[in-house]
């Protein structure tokens, strides 16, 4: 409501609003009714859900925004293309790179153990167990000595393979010494064998990775360059 002063301003009067209840919706009509219970028409719902439900937004924003660095592992000159894990020892690792250096990594310490000029040319697949196994654009296969301290002598491998192909993946078949290749189709090899066991052909184009089943040891997963993927069972 708008009044007017005597010098003409106009007086802007207070809006109060009151809060009132309706008499019938809480007393009895008789003393003989039962007493009204106020009912919430929500359903049964949980007393704490807005808490609990704030509370689970506040989590994962801070997971969001947390900083999920831990550490960075540098050292190589050119980009590194293979990761390998070791089975057993889980705080090592193994990586290759493009200018051929293998390096053995301890994950624990955030550190480089060893550094090894494994090929000429980029790495293209490195497979760990009781030794290593590496694979190279220069057609090279070579298998390392790997001591439990990794302190032995890694400047030569241990045997040295040449391929008739360019090996693009190495894979091991579980509880068996025999190791899988692929790159112009798919080749199982003994160990310490200067020549393939069997040779699977695949078909005209290259294969670039290929797995073995840590479940089922006979059976291989691969892809190839015609956008297809295959099992094998050897």
């Amino acid at each position: 409501m708008e009044k007017h002063g005597k010098n003409g301003l106009k007086l802007l009067s207070p809006i109060i609003k009151v809060i009132s209840r309706n008499p019938d919706h809480y007393l009895r009509e008789t003393k003989h009714d039962i007493y009204k219970v106020p009912q919430k028409n929500g359903g049964n719902e949980y007393p704490l859900r807005h808490t609990v439900e704030y509370t689970m937004n506040a989590a994962k924003l801070e997971r969001v925004f947390a900083k999920s660095f831990i550490a960075c592992f540098d050292g190589y000159n050119e980009g590194v293309g293979v990761l390998s894990k070791h089975p057993l020892r889980l705080s090592h690792l193994l990586s290759g790179a493009r200018d051929g250096q293998v390096k053995i990594w301890r994950l624990s310490k955030k550190k480089c153990l060893r550094t090894i000029q494994a090929h000429n040319g980029p790495v293209n697949g490195i497979y760990v167990d009781e030794i290593f196994r590496t694979t190279g654009q220069d057609s090279q296969l070579k298998l390392w000595n790997l001591s439990e301290e990794f302190d032995g002598d890694l400047s030569e491998p241990t045997h040295s393979i040449p391929l008739q192909f360019v090996p693009h993946s190495i894979s091991h078949l579980y509880n068996s010494t025999d190791f899988v290749i692929a790159g112009e189709g798919i080749s199982v090899w003994k160990l310490y064998r200067d020549s393939p066991l069997r040779i699977y052909d695949v078909g005209p184009d290259t294969v670039h990775s290929i797995r073995c089943s840590p479940v089922e040891a006979s059976v291989m997963a691969g892809c190839a360059s015609d956008r297809s993927i295959f099992l094998l069972d050897t």
